[in-house]
């Protein structure tokens, strides 16, 4: 009803502003809208109905207020309106008038002077002039001036004539203007105010239904209260019951001390794991410390690196700057740098050698960084599947079994290999990484490691399986203590639930390190690109150089200045030009030994991140 009564009011306002355009159309949601807010007045409770009856009363009385305000708005409009049609009335009969007048007083000088101008050739007409003498010539003279300024006389005013008729003409067509716009401006006022009685009406007859649905809200109000009185009345008897229920549970809870007993011993437990994963936590700590720095140190490299290719730029500008100078001596040096010509084409050719070679490398560092990250991907797949296995176990005890991790081994049959043990290995794999001559190194090494970490994984795979073999098997139990094996199953079947939550919670934390990974390996696959496109811009520089060097040398006469000259922007260009100097540039730009240490420390906190997971979920 809200809604509908907030519509209708914009409605009225657009409609009183002047938008009557969209008043046809603004009231037609009203039903829907009326249908959707008597469901949830339903569905309300009765405060929140008096609330809006409320806000709904004050609509209405600003409606009112509005209505009142527009209606003596309209009414002085009307009466401004009627002021400017008499005060254009008046003032159309006044310019008739004048007109009138006009025109009788220009008839009355056209007759008179029609009639001096027809008096005056109907006297000269039966005499003719005899023929001008010398000194009659000046009386000639005068009733030909008098008849020109006659004549002009009565053009003036035909003139003035026309332009008072064109004037009356304007007038008229004003004044039917004039009352156009005051019939078109009645038309509207009455339109309006049609509008406003209908929307008046319209509105007294949405309050009525408005007064009889508050009647009904009463009603439903009275009929929620008996409700509501019922539902107390229920709500004691439920609580006698909870009271008996309260004594039954205490005397339950005296049954439990045995339990809690037991719960405290599982605590100790939870306390030593916990100093374990604090340590554990402060390895990791550690560990991002060092990733850190070593992260400082790169983005130093990387800085250092493109302030070397600044430097040779700077240097390019140098030799293209003296080049500019050498134009005007180099006709004079064909002859005598033939020989150098020769020699620098040799060094093209030993240029390309070496960027083959270089390509050589580099494309068998690709394979062996792809090996590497194969080899990464294997333990990472390894370790999602142990962490899965394992949900409930502790390194060094498990709380659920009661045993110990030799007492593992032998209930599985597999030796398992100490955690630290697997940690120092992988530290001393991510060490060797970092070394530069690991990539012609023999693997024997990584595949022992390997094999020692899926041993340690099998050997961690068997415990879910030999939990229930050893809890089921309880030798020299009695049969009169059922009852409290079947509480403490139900417990440790409470533990092994929430074991398996955090197992979940594991799973996820596997499962966004992935996506790290993920991340890695698209950011190192930007880093290739970006590599790649630094050396294509280096050869394109080192080509064009070597182009325009051997231009200048092609064109320069010989002269000692310049052979000075050429020396020292030979000396210049040697460095970014020579056989050592790309693979500087290079190794500046793309560093393997960065990369693969990079590639390490990742690997090494994804390892250490699993088994950080891997300690929380037998938590």
């Amino acid at each position: 009803m809200l809604s509908r009564l907030s519509g209708l009011a914009s409605t009225v306002l657009h409609e009183l502003s002047g938008d009557g355009e969209d008043a046809g159309t603004a009231p037609s949601p009203a039903g829907p809208e009326f249908e959707s807010s008597q469901q949830n007045m339903e569905e309300e409770s009765p405060e929140d109905v008096l609330e809006r009856l409320a806000h709904m009363e004050k609509l209405v009385a600003q409606l009112k207020t509005l209505l009142r305000e527009k209606d003596a708005q309209l009414h002085q409009k009307d009466a401004m309106l009627e002021e400017e049609r008499q005060a254009a009335e008046a003032k159309l009969l006044k310019l008739k008038l004048q007109a009138k007048v006009k025109v009788a007083h220009l008839n009355k000088r056209i007759e008179e002077l029609a009639a001096q101008g027809g008096a005056a050739p109907a006297e000269g007409q039966p005499e003719e002039p005899p023929p001008p003498v010398q000194g009659d010539h000046s009386l000639s003279e005068g009733p030909v001036d008098e008849t020109g300024a006659l004549r002009r006389q009565l053009q003036e005013q035909e003139e003035t004539v026309r332009e008072l008729r064109g004037q009356l003409q304007e007038a008229t067509g004003r004044l039917g203007d004039a009352q156009a716009q005051i019939s078109c401006l009645q038309g509207d006022v009455l339109e309006k105010e049609s509008l406003r009685e209908e929307q008046a009406l319209q509105l007294q007859a949405e309050i009525h239904q408005a007064e009889a649905r508050q009647a009904e809200m009463q009603q439903n109000l009275r009929q929620l209260q008996r409700k509501v009185e019922e539902q107390e009345e229920a709500l004691l008897g439920r609580t006698q019951v909870v009271e008996l229920l309260q004594q039954e549970l205490n005397v339950i809870q005296g049954e439990k001390q045995n339990l809690l007993e037991k719960l405290q011993k599982a605590e100790a437990a939870l306390e030593t794991s916990r100093t374990t994963l604090a340590s554990a936590q402060e390895e990791s700590r550690n560990l991002v410390k060092s990733l850190e720095l070593e992260l400082a140190e790169q983005k130093a490299a990387f800085q250092q690196s493109q302030e070397e290719v600044e430097e040779m730029r700077q240097e390019l500008a140098r030799a293209k700057a003296a080049q500019t100078e050498w134009d005007q001596e180099r006709q004079a040096e064909v002859a005598r740098h033939a020989l150098e010509v020769a020699e620098k084409n040799q060094e093209m050719v030993e240029l390309q050698k070496a960027e083959q070679d270089l390509h050589a490398s580099y494309e068998a560092v690709q394979a062996e960084n792809a090996r590497l990250w194969q080899k990464v991907d294997a333990p990472a797949e390894s370790l999602p599947d142990d962490a899965s296995a394992t949900p409930g176990e502790t390194p060094k005890r498990c709380p659920e079994l009661g045993l110990s991790q030799p007492e593992l081994e032998t209930a599985t049959g597999v030796p398992s290999p100490p955690l630290s043990q697997v940690i120092a290995s992988i530290s001393t794999f991510a060490e060797e990484v970092a070394r530069p001559g690991f990539l012609g190194r023999d693997r024997r090494e990584g595949t022992e490691r390997d094999q020692l970490l899926c041993t340690w994984g099998r050997g961690h795979h068997f415990l879910p399986h030999a939990g229930p073999l050893l809890t089921d098997a309880a030798p020299g139990a009695p049969q009169e203590k059922d009852e409290t094996n079947a509480r403490e199953l139900q417990e440790l079947q409470t533990q092994l639930s929430e074991a398996k939550q955090q197992q979940s919670l594991a799973r996820q934390g596997l499962s966004q390190l992935q996506q790290l990974l993920q991340e890695e390996r698209e950011r190192r696959l930007a880093a290739e690109e970006a590599s790649s496109a630094a050396q294509e811009q280096i050869r394109r520089w080192e080509s064009e150089e070597y182009a325009q060097s051997l231009e200048t040398s092609i064109a320069m006469p010989p002269s000692h200045e310049h052979a000075r000259l050429l020396g020292s922007a030979e000396s210049a260009f040697s460095k970014a030009r020579g056989p050592r100097g790309l693979p500087r540039v290079l190794r500046s730009l793309f560093c393997p030994r960065r990369l693969f240490s990079l590639l390490a420390t990742l690997y090494l906190l994804g390892i250490h991140l699993l088994i950080f997971l891997h300690a929380v979920g037998r938590l």
